[in-house]
């Protein structure tokens, strides 16, 4: 509950709250940029006091280039497995773009990925 306080705190600051949706992605619905996107990971660090790099938050844009995790354009069976396990999908659902997965990035997305670092 804690960092749900924390995210509403820093997002106040960059978007009208009675607009946000927990499940609404900051990505695609609230065009969040990557310069924002850095931002945010900083702001989050510092009021959290969680240290973390922007690319474990949203670990996937560098997963794209390991390809043990994807490879001519998909992902490996070993990629998909490790992409669910981060969004808490099955891992039966099928394997999507990099640009369907923004979709995911949501405050509540945040504040399940924030718990796993503690």
């Amino acid at each position: 509950m804690a960092h749900q306080k924390l995210l509403l705190n820093v997002f106040q600051n960059h978007y009208d709250l009675s607009q946000l949706n927990d499940e609404g992605s900051l990505f695609t619905e609230y065009d969040l940029s990557s310069i924002d996107f850095i931002d945010l990971c900083f702001e989050l660090g510092q009021k959290s006091k969680i240290n973390f790099q922007p690319n474990e938050l949203w670990p996937f844009n560098k997963m794209l280039t390991n390809p043990e995790y994807y490879s001519q354009e998909n992902w490996t069976d070993k990629g998909w497995e490790e992409v669910c396990a981060i969004l808490g999908m099955d891992v039966a659902s099928p394997k999507c773009s990099i640009r369907d997965l923004y979709h995911h990035f949501t405050i509540n997305y945040i504040h399940r990925r924030l718990g796993s670092f503690v």
